[in-house]
């Protein structure tokens, strides 16, 4: 069963900055929730630093810490409406950093297709400058 919530936390004031969008203040908040504060809170918290790592394209952090609200949840034996919602922003997390991958992996290919291209250019290049000395070496005919 979860703990009665305290009035005016630093959860509460990371929320607010959460919601303004100051992410830094948020997260430094966030460092007055301890583990001696209810579960609730503390899973808040940490679906709080969750969404602050997505936010910032960290998404593995995202996942890490949506899958430590949802240890909180099922340690509290409860909320499960929350614990869906977490588990929904974790189903997200998972699928950018597979995305994620795949684009690193596509950005790899082309690269390595660039490059091939650009070593023919200059091959083509040498090739020209090459033909065109040799055709100014000629004598005129």
């Amino acid at each position: 069963m979860s703990e009665p919530r305290t009035q005016d936390t630093s959860l509460d004031m990371a929320r607010t900055y959460w919601r303004q969008g100051l992410l830094r203040e948020a997260e430094q908040a966030l460092k007055g929730v301890t583990a001696g504060q209810p579960v609730a809170e503390r899973a808040s918290a940490q679906v709080l630093t969750g969404n602050i790592a997505y936010e910032r394209g960290e998404y593995r952090q995202a996942v890490e810490a949506w899958q430590a609200a949802l240890d909180l949840y099922a340690s509290d034996g409860g909320m499960e409406s929350s614990a869906q919602a977490v588990a929904d922003n974790l189903a997200m997390g998972e699928a950018r950093i597979a995305r994620r991958a795949e684009l690193e992996q596509e950005a790899r290919h082309l690269a390595v297709q660039l490059a091939a291209v650009l070593l023919l250019a200059v091959a083509a290049f040498a090739i020209g400058c090459r033909m065109s000395r040799r055709r100014g070496n000629a004598a005129p005919g």
